[in-house]
């Protein structure tokens, strides 16, 4: 009935202000947030993929960003968590800073006038999100020691030089290929990580 109203409201009112769908919407945030730099790469990658996963596929990322209420948008985080075993809690953190984005991105907009989707609280259901258990993956002490040991009885190259620094300092490849001379102070043996460097697919 709303549906049939909306629509009867469209093509008797049709108003010159584009509404954005809230797959539309989404997409968009990222996609400025990404060529501003605010976020990198592989983040804009990762928001995609996941909002296509556990949001497009349902009715509600159709819908016209404006007539979307308060109700849809928690029976959909409660829909995509269920029990909480299938999903884990950064992937729905994820989800749900796309969903405030994308809703905070179209009410910029002169003529567009939808909800506050920041103030729906999802706590709850993030506590029945698993978190996974990465101790496995992580190399032991003696693991480390074994890899540093080879790779000192080998010809050295910028490959393992940069592999003996992640052993021994916590930093991420791309804060590492951003590291420079004047980022080391010798004298307190110590690494500044200001930066990172990423790779950014080109778009033709």
């Amino acid at each position: 009935y709303q549906e049939l109203i909306d629509k009867l409201y469209d093509y008797y009112y049709k108003s010159e202000v584009q509404i954005p769908t809230f797959k539309e919407a989404a997409h968009e945030w990222i996609d400025v947030r990404e060529k501003t730099q605010i976020i990198e790469h592989s983040t804009a990658l990762h928001y995609r993929k996941e909002f296509e996963k556990y949001v497009e596929p349902r009715a509600i990322a159709d819908k016209p960003i404006t007539a979307i209420k308060k109700a849809q948008l928690i029976d959909m985080f409660e829909q995509i968590v269920g029990d909480g075993s299938t999903i884990r809690k950064t992937t729905l953190r994820n989800i749900k800073t796309v969903v405030n984005g994308a809703f905070r991105y179209a009410n910029m907009r002169d003529g567009v006038d939808c909800i506050d989707a920041e103030r729906i609280d999802i706590r709850d259901l993030k506590r029945r999100c698993y978190d996974p258990d990465n101790s496995k993956e992580v190399y032991s002490e003696e693991e480390i020691r074994t890899l540093l040991s080879y790779l000192r009885s080998t010809n050295h190259t910028v490959f393992t030089l940069a592999i003996e620094l992640l052993c021994c300092i916590p930093a991420r490849i791309s804060e590492l290929r951003a590291v420079t001379w004047d980022d080391i102070d010798f004298e307190n043996r110590i690494v500044h990580l200001r930066h990172s460097i990423v790779d950014r697919k080109s778009v033709v």
